[in-house]
């Protein structure tokens, strides 16, 4: 994801913008840390729930996906039911690619990013392997293809400045739909929507560090609307943003670690290297119509 901040808007329970206006700043409940950043432009409802606390995680719904990220239609045999993968134990269900990855990353993907799957989950590891770039990364990318339901995941991120951890739907410049963890502030989410190469991102307080312990992180997609979790709890709900009809565009399912290349100061940051490997982990990958 890469994005230069438009405006900030502090939410309460709900906040619908008017279609031509960004939101201005606006306290919430006294407490200026629980803000959520909008970037980009909203034109219906968005709703918004602020009222995360130290919550246990448990696994909810899962991810999927593969194929080609093109409008061709998605063959009805690729259209299968609710998965589940514990990432405990086998991988045979993912592609791991080993390629360059974006430009404006500064890592490339390699398969040994990808760790052996034990009793605590899959990690991806950022490192020095890469032969291409500076650093090395990694993403799982599930067999089947996605179509409407309910996705989620376990994740630990870190509080390393500059890496990223996803969790996302995409049909390859197209439409995409975001779950951020970023290490210049742990203690936060990014949801995001993506309608070709425009991007309509949302920060959010968890109320807890992402990097200290397993949580569960949900996408709910609908034709109509997307709606997001966190440890079973609906903290976002968009249905101003539309998405492709994935039974006639090839989406698939993603979990990634990656670093950024630049200076993204109200994002991500810009990744240095720590000296020591680092490591995001999933587990508990799920999926129901």
């Amino acid at each position: 994801m890469r994005t230069t901040i438009i405006a900030l808007a502090l939410i309460g329970a709900a906040f619908s913008p008017p279609p031509t206006a960004l939101g201005a700043a606006v306290p919430f409940l006294g407490n200026t840390r629980n803000s959520v950043a909008f970037l980009g432009y909203t034109r219906n409802s968005v709703d918004v729930n602020l009222s995360l606390g130290q919550t246990q995680s448990k696994p909810v719904a899962g991810v999927p996906p593969l194929g080609k990220t093109t409008s061709n239609a998605v063959p009805a045999a690729d259209r299968i039911g609710p998965f589940f993968e514990p990432l405990t134990s086998s991988l045979s269900n993912f592609s791991i690619p080993d390629n360059q990855g974006p430009d404006r990353w500064a890592c490339s993907y390699i398969r040994g990013a990808v760790d052996t799957p034990d009793i605590n989950g899959t990690s991806i590891t950022i490192a020095k392997k890469s032969k291409r770039k500076p650093f090395s990364c990694g993403e799982l990318v599930h067999i089947q293809r996605p179509q409407y339901g309910v996705y989620s995941v376990d994740m630990i991120s870190t509080n390393v400045r500059g890496h990223v951890t996803g969790f996302f739907l995409i049909a390859n410049g197209v439409s995409e739909i975001d779950v951020e963890l970023t290490g210049l502030d742990s203690e936060a989410v990014w949801f995001n929507i993506w309608e070709g190469s425009k991007q309509n991102p949302v920060k959010i307080p968890l109320g807890f560090d992402a990097a200290k312990g397993f949580h569960n992180y949900q996408i709910e997609w609908r034709k109509d609307f997307i709606a997001w979790s966190v440890d079973g709890k609906q903290i976002l709900k968009r249905s101003d943003i539309n998405t492709v009809d994935p039974a006639t565009n090839s989406y698939r399912l993603a979990l990634n670690s990656w670093t950024t290349a630049v200076e993204e100061n109200m994002w991500a940051g810009k990744f240095k290297w720590p000296g020591t490997p680092i490591r995001s982990q999933f587990r508990n990958l799920r999926y129901t119509p």
